[in-house]
């Protein structure tokens, strides 16, 4: 968090020591590994505006210049950090210094600082325990003292068990395998300690639909006894600790009630309060519902099918409700109620805060992979958000105001119909200019150099622009208006070529081309492109929508990756008749293509598959002796995000912002790399100086 309080923000020396913490904090990793990287990695990616960037950088002599994609100042994402796999879980600690976090396929649990996500401690599992990371809960005691983990066993075993790691000394605390069925769990437990940090409380469903509530004495190491609601009680994992006692929350199709059970008790829960529900929301299916307790003030967050809701249970009133086009679901409130975030049916979080009015739109948070899941600190100060390869964390202070676009109908409009459909008919303009207009960068790009190592061309994927920057400013010189939908770019020769049209029509794609300009430089305003001089149409129908496309050198062919029911495909087309030659299914996750080559290479990250075209449409294997993603000069970017030489030398390390392996193409040129991905706000390009 800033170090400086509001009163003395004037101050320079604070406005330094700040600026100082986000350096250090910001580029920790590569400090850590490597001290003379502050001057060769650090200090070559700081903001333009950056304090320390501006004190030291005439010291430095790094080994790369950003040509483009520099960051003018700080981001208010202030920290992240990267997995090769996605990350499933993440807990806070009652002190709000650690956060674990665990992932699919893990056979460890990491501890993070929760100012710099730098990992503390690596807790390893019993080798006898083969926990499936997909259905696990994490919490830390009350004292932040110890970390518990409760999930099932990977199948046929199934059996559920309760894993705890003292932190002082990172060995294992002590194992406990639940008495109860060995049967699959679905959703995601709840998990909570006793106010003493000897038990712990844990509410599961299992996969027949039967709920239960286990007890486990953490302190003894053992299993103690269990509670299976009636069918009488509504789903919803909220459970969390009163006084000796634990609680949960069950929802009606008009009330919401308080349950009680004592941690040692084995009596039937008690009924401890009811409320009436929202009178126009239905619980008659809780399981479609994603629901969210605030058991301090009493507050019930709802996602209703494409509304958010938050309502005052105390008071019997709306503190939110928002109608929007995507469903939101993932929800957290911050303990004192200040801060509320959800995320969004897209790749967003939004963020909101507390008003005399009810909750205001107070930030929208762009992650870089799908259904995101927000995590607020206790004291609403930080918000960290997970769910694919990256957890990034952002301070809830000097968040970009919202666009103006975004509109929240006024409370109580939902009984009045003609105000139902005068908003109804916002979003839906809403969402018709969304389909319409060019998307933000951070949607993703693709990228292409021209040959004599001059110019990039960079298309925004779903937009319709195609901007040519250049390499020694950094700065476009043309912007192309393609009147299409871009799914990919390339430069041939002296010829950009753009492939697009409707993402998910089954036909009516082509490409566009483009000369370049030749001969001396001209300044940007006179900078000018010939006509079009080449539409080829694609004939032949697609299934799904178009994730990217791409074109080989001389236009041999053209090749377009959709997908359908999650299911990816490669259609080959004849680069000169549009004629389609072959379709082929995919395996794997999400496909992109590699530069380079005498032929179109094709990748499928998470098997790290290599495939060329043949010349007739067909898949190959890619052939020994070659590799795509190395530049001319030998230079590559290792796993753990170095770009070293031939030599295997050192040269620098990329910042965590920019560590997203998801859709993470690397472009080389000579000396110059392009990482096109969907972290950053714009493409980054970097000269090599070695």
């Amino acid at each position: 968090m800033p170090i400086c309080s509001d009163g003395i923000q004037d101050s320079s020396t604070f406005d330094l020591a700040n600026d100082c913490f986000r350096f250090v904090t910001g580029y920790f990793e590569v400090i850590n590994s490597s001290a003379p990287h502050i001057y060769h990695s650090a200090l070559a990616f700081a903001p333009q505006k950056s304090m320390v960037r501006g004190l030291y950088e005439s010291y430095a002599h790094p080994f790369v210049r950003v040509v483009h994609g520099l960051p003018t100042s700080w981001n208010p994402n202030a920290a992240a950090i990267t997995r090769r796999n996605t990350i499933r879980v993440a807990a806070r600690s009652p002190c709000d210094r650690f956060i674990a976090i665990t992932w699919s396929g893990a056979k460890t649990i990491d501890v993070l600082d929760s100012a710099t996500l730098q990992r503390l401690q690596t807790l390893e599992f019993p080798q006898a325990q083969h926990i499936s990371m997909e259905r696990v809960a994490l919490t830390f005691s009350p004292d932040s003292r110890t970390l518990t983990c409760f999930g099932p066993n990977s199948p046929p075993d199934q059996e559920l068990v309760v894993v705890s790691w003292d932190l002082q000394t990172g060995g294992v605390a002590g194992v406990i395998r639940s008495q109860g069925p060995h049967e699959a769990i679905k959703g995601t437990p709840s998990i909570t300690y006793s106010a003493n940090g000897r038990m712990i409380g844990v509410r599961c469903r299992y996969s027949t639909g039967a709920d239960a509530i286990l007890v486990f004495d953490v302190a003894s190491g053992i299993y103690v006894h269990s509670h299976s609601p009636t069918s009488s009680f509504a789903h919803t994992n909220d459970i969390w600790t009163h006084g000796e006692s634990l609680r949960f929350i069950t929802v009606g199709r008009d009330e919401i009630t308080i349950w009680e059970v004592g941690f040692t008790s084995d009596a039937v829960p008690t009924e401890i309060k009811t409320f009436s529900a929202p009178e126009d929301i239905s619980f008659d299916d809780p399981e479609d519902m994603s629901v969210k307790f605030l058991p301090d003030l009493c507050r019930l967050a709802i996602d209703d099918g494409g509304d958010v809701i938050v309502w005052d249970a105390h008071n019997s009133n709306y503190l939110l409700r928002s109608m929007d086009t995507m469903f939101f679901s993932h929800m957290s409130f911050s303990s004192d109620g200040r801060f509320f975030a959800c995320q969004t049916g897209g790749w967003d979080v939004y963020l909101w805060k507390e008003s005399p009015k009810g909750y205001i739109l107070h930030g929208i948070l762009v992650y870089e992979g799908p259904n995101p899941i927000p995590l607020l600190s206790r004291n609403g100060e930080s918000i960290v958000i997970y769910g694919c390869f990256t957890i990034r964390l952002w301070h809830t202070k000097g968040l970009p105001t919202p666009s103006p676009n975004f509109t929240t109908p006024p409370f109580g409009f939902w009984t009045n119909p003609f105000r139902f459909l005068a908003h109804l008919f916002k979003a839906s303009v809403r969402t018709f200019r969304s389909w319409n207009e060019p998307i933000r960068w951070a949607d993703g790009f693709d990228l292409d150099f021209s040959p004599d190592g001059m110019l990039a061309v960079v298309a925004m994927l779903e937009g319709k622009t195609v901007a040519v920057l250049d390499l020694d400013s950094g700065v476009p010189r043309l912007t192309i208006d393609t009147g299409m939908v871009v799914h990919g770019v390339r430069v041939i020769g002296n010829v950009i070529a753009a492939i697009g049209g409707r993402k998910a029509a089954t036909s009516g794609r082509k490409i566009i081309t483009w000369d370049l300009p030749t001969g001396d430089r001209v300044p940007h305003s006179k900078a000018t492109l010939k006509d079009s001089t080449r539409t080829i149409h694609l004939r032949g129908s697609v299934t799904g929508n178009v994730e990217c496309a791409s074109i080989t050198p001389g236009f041999r062919h053209v090749a377009l990756v959709t997908h359908a029911e999650h299911t990816y495909y490669l259609y080959i087309y004849n680069g000169s008749t549009g004629k389609q030659l072959a379709r082929h299914r995919l395996s794997g996750g999400v496909p992109h293509f590699a530069p380079g080559g005498c032929d179109l290479y094709f990748a499928c990250e998470d098997r790290n598959d290599v495939l060329r075209i043949g010349s007739g449409g067909q898949v190959l294997q890619y052939p020994s002796g070659g590799d795509p993603w190395t530049s001319s000069r030998g230079h590559r970017l290792t796993n753990d995000w170095w770009i070293v030489d031939s030599d295997e030398k050192r040269l620098l390390m990329l910042p965590p912002l920019w560590q997203s392996p998801l859709r993470a193409d690397r472009v080389w040129k000579g000396q110059f790399l392009a990482l096109v991905h969907v972290g950053p706000p714009e493409p980054i390009i970097l000269e090599l100086n070695q």
